[in-house]
């Protein structure tokens, strides 16, 4: 019954490799070739007679072949009374010379019996490179569609702030003009987001710590342009994804106007600002803008209710403001 089973268990496992399109190949520890199947006689191009008793590094190139035997020896070496699976890549060649990519899975035996075989089974994976080469390219091709829509979009917000500029210089309605500013204020924030997506530099992240120092710049030269207001910065690097980054920009934007307006409507003594972002370590953002003039310009208007619900429903977060101190604090959980 035992001898029968066996028989049976033998005639399985060879029917299985005569039918299998992976490539299967029996060695001896010394690299003897014993036994091949029909895919590995379609890939090569060797019928079963000429390989059979030929070395198993016929069907390898150069590299490969130094590779396995090292692989071969260090795993004979290591465990020698038991088998050892071993997987790596490598190339083929066949008889016609031509090479092409495998993945290899070698289980060899114990290396104690020198009657013992190794079996080889290897699959040629180069329609899986070529693919992989072809979906390479298309992501490069689409990423350097989006880096070139991004710099459009960011050429045509500089236009759009340059001719608001031109407009504001010639108004003269104080309302107007500041209500030209605002506007000139979120563009600019807009286009430095879009600067940032042409950079490849942090992979779709928007440096904020950057991008707060730009503002600050941008809207002192704005309200401030004979800069009289002392600016203190306090930065720690974080990079938000842009659906994060869009209203976190916008709302320094709206604080860091507000503090420059309140000191312009308040006339302060010595006027400054304070603006800090940073992160904590369970990664809560923190944003901090703080003025001597305790913003006293539009606090309860309807751009603050518009800033309340874009910390709550955009960001998901909380903010704080400490109309004594003139501090207003943001802090939301930044997205993975």
């Amino acid at each position: 019954m035992e001898y029968h089973d066996t028989a049976l268990a033998a005639d399985c496992y060879r029917m299985l490799a005569e039918t299998t399109p992976q490539m299967i190949v029996v060695h001896t520890l010394s690299g003897d070739i014993t036994y091949i199947n029909p895919a590995t006689s379609v890939e090569t191009g060797y019928s079963p007679d000429e390989l059979r008793g030929a070395d198993v590094s016929t069907v390898f190139s150069a590299e490969t072949a130094s590779a396995y035997r090292r692989l071969f020896e260090t795993a004979s070496a290591e465990t020698p009374a038991a088998s050892r699976p071993a997987l790596t890549d490598g190339i083929w060649k066949t008889k016609s010379g031509r090479l092409f990519p495998v993945e290899m899975h070698a289980t060899l035996g114990p290396a104690r019996e020198p009657s013992c075989t190794a079996l080889l089974h290897a699959r040629n994976i180069s329609a899986r490179i070529s693919a992989a080469n072809r979906y390479s390219m298309a992501l490069k091709q689409t990423n350097r569609r989006l880096k070139d829509l991004h710099h459009r979009v960011k050429n045509s917000f500089q236009i759009l702030i340059s001719l608001l500029d031109l407009d504001r210089m010639r108004v003269s309605d104080p309302e107007t003009g500041s209500m030209l500013s605002e506007i000139q204020g979120r563009l600019y924030t807009m286009s430095l987001i879009h600067s940032q997506m042409d950079s490849d530099i942090h992979s779709g992240r928007i440096p904020m710590g950057e991008h707060l120092c730009d503002i600050m710049n941008f809207l002192s030269d704005l309200y401030d342009p004979l800069h009289e207001t002392a600016v203190d910065m306090n930065i720690q690097e974080v990079l938000l994804p842009v659906a994060q980054a869009v209203p976190c920009a916008l709302l320094l934007t709206q604080l860091i106007a507000a503090a420059f307006k309140s000191h312009a409507a308040a006339k302060t003594n010595n006027p400054r600002i304070e603006a800090s972002i940073g992160m904590s370590k369970n990664e809560f953002v923190n944003v901090k803008v703080t003025d001597n003039a305790s913003f006293t310009a539009d606090i309860d208007g309807p751009e603050f209710r518009l800033f309340d619900n874009i910390v709550r429903k955009q960001l998901h977060g909380k903010w704080h403001l400490d109309e004594k101190n003139g501090t207003a604090t943001i802090y939301f959980k930044r997205a993975c």
